[in-house]
C-alpha cells in the first residue's frame, strides 16, 4: 500500500511543475494497478463486472418495475463514477470509496430483493 506515492519520486522528471501537486496517478486504474499491482487490478475490474451483470439481471427481468428503475439509476451512477475514474483516484479518498461500495452494497441488494430469476 501507498507504493506509488514512494515510487514518483524517482521516476518524475527534473524541473517537473507539478511535483507538488500529490502522490496519486490521476487515474484510479493506473493508481489501482501502481498499489496493488495487476492481479489486484483484475479482481476489481472482477467485482465491477460482477456489478454490472447484477444490474442487467434487475433490469433485464422484464416489466418497468420500481425495483428495475432503481436498479438502472445505480447502475447508472457507477458508470458515472467509473468514468471518472479515469480523470480522479477517487478509490483513494474516504469518501469516494464509501460512495463506490454504497453503490455496490445497494445493487447487490436489489438483485436479491428480485429474487432468483
Amino acid at each position: 500500500v501507498n507504493t506509488f506515492a514512494r515510487a514518483y519520486p524517482s521516476y518524475r522528471i527534473p524541473g517537473d511543475p507539478y511535483a507538488e501537486v500529490g502522490p496519486y496517478a490521476h487515474n484510479q486504474y493506473l493508481h489501482l494497478a501502481a498499489e496493488i499491482g495487476l492481479a489486484g487490478l483484475v479482481v476489481f475490474l472482477a467485482v465491477v463486472g460482477r456489478l454490472f451483470l447484477a444490474v442487467h439481471r434487475c433490469v433485464g427481468r422484464g416489466g418497468a418495475s420500481f425495483e428495475a428503475a432503481v436498479s438502472a439509476g445505480l447502475g447508472a451512477g457507477l458508470i458515472g463514477y467509473l468514468i471518472l475514474g479515469t480523470l480522479e483516484s477517487s478509490l483513494f479518498y474516504g469518501r469516494g470509496s464509501m460512495t463506490f461500495w454504497f453503490l455496490a452494497g445497494l445493487i447487490m441488494a436489489i438483485e436479491r430483493i428480485r429474487g432468483p430469476r
